[in-house]
């Protein structure tokens, strides 16, 4: 959400010569540079970016935390493996189910931050515990253990995000996908990669983009160590072989033919943050004689971490547009950390470049790049 509130102070006698100071932006990690609009010219000598003295802003919220309460929703599952009928009856905590729904989505096409996210790691565990006592039972196979998860999750019904959510798009974390009965190609891919990730397999997720022929689709890979035959993609030297989880029946190293020659995104089972923020925005402007001497911006920025890893050493950095390719007058805070879940807000004062056409540009550096990153509309100073 970004807001801008104007304030007008008029004084009679002021000279303000607000200096232009390029800083090169931040590479940000998706497609987000300025157009080249106005060109203006660098000033010769410039001076170093101002930045805040306050000391670093402490997270200010826990943006949600799992409810206290005891109640259970319980579920039957019910698949084939082996020439056999097997069932299983789930008692998944309500508290659990309802943290992981109120959650935001994290706004990335990583999803394996849904699967490292270690509120669940506890129930997730159980399950696989029971999971390991069967294929004990059982005396399941390394690989025979993998097939049988894999059939479990291949038996859930496959649901449509529009229909059953009110979004177009919407990845459920593993315990959503257990207590909703189902998902898209993402969800039980999900859940899968969860299960056999506690498991102690060596699992990564397999995005396939969208192309003019095809929709975008997700899918798992396993490292095996067995005499597996079929589609693989190649990580760090070592065969990662394709799982669908669609439908009943895909074996290990099965892949449907309109994904065979597509190349895919991968990503290993590593914890991320995952970094976003909102603004708004106060502005005063002090006249002389009706003509503009300063242009102060006062901006309030909130940042959230939505990953499932600690994000540690980011700072924000906020300036100016101008067309150039470049942030003028820019001004960065101290760093801070931000837990799992946690917010902070930060608040800057800006002096924004006299006579030009611009807008805000706000970063949230992290490892020195724009983790997340945003604009205002432009208007003129």
């Amino acid at each position: 959400m970004t807001k801008l509130i104007i304030l007008i102070a008029v004084v009679l006698l002021a000279v303000v010569v607000a200096s232009c100071i390029p800083h090169p932006f931040t590479s940000p990690e998706k497609d987000t540079e300025p157009t080249v609009e106005n060109q203006i010219q660098t000033p010769t000598t410039p001076e170093p970016p101002s930045s805040v003295v306050e000391p670093p802003p402490e997270p200010t919220r826990i943006i949600r935390q799992i409810p206290e309460t005891t109640r259970l929703i319980t579920h039957q599952y019910a698949w084939s493996f082996a020439g056999k009928e097997w069932t299983m009856e789930l008692q998944i905590p309500e508290a659990l189910y309802d943290y992981y729904r109120s959650l935001p989505r994290p706004p990335t096409r990583n999803y394996s931050v849904y699967v490292t996210h270690p509120s669940d790691d506890e129930y997730i565990r159980s399950l696989t515990d029971e999971i390991e006592q069967i294929a004990r039972q059982e005396r399941f196979s390394d690989l025979q253990k993998a097939e049988f998860v894999i059939a479990f999750v291949q038996h859930l019904p496959y649901t449509v995000d529009s229909v059953t959510t009110p979004y177009d798009e919407y990845p459920r974390y593993p315990v959503e996908t257990l207590v909703d009965y189902g998902g898209d190609c993402e969800d039980t891919s999900i859940l899968l990669a969860s299960l056999l990730n506690s498991l102690s397999y060596e699992v990564v997720l397999i995005i396939f983009p969208e192309t003019s022929a095809t929709v975008g689709h997700i899918g798992v890979g396993i490292l095996c160590s067995e005499g597996i035959v079929g589609a693989y993609f190649e990580v760090d030297g070592q065969r990662y072989y394709y799982i669908e989880t669609t439908n009943p029946g895909w074996r290990i190293g099965n892949i449907p033919d309109a994904y065979k020659k597509i190349n895919a995104n991968i990503y290993t089972m590593t914890p991320a943050p995952i970094l976003t923020h909102n603004w708004e925005a106060s502005i005063t402007k002090r006249f002389v004689n009706s003509k503009v001497l300063e242009y102060t911006v006062q901006l309030n920025v909130t940042v959230e971490n939505l990953g499932s890893a600690p994000a540690e050493n980011i700072h924000i950095l906020a300036g100016f547009d101008t067309g150039t390719g470049k942030i003028w007058n820019p001004v960065e805070s101290q760093v801070f950390d931000l837990l799992i879940g946690q917010g902070a807000t930060i608040t800057l004062t800006l002096q924004a470049p006299l006579g030009k056409h611009t807008r805000l540009v706000i970063q949230v550096i992290d490892n020195n790049y724009a983790a997340d990153q945003s604009y205002s509309d432009w208007f003129d100073t």
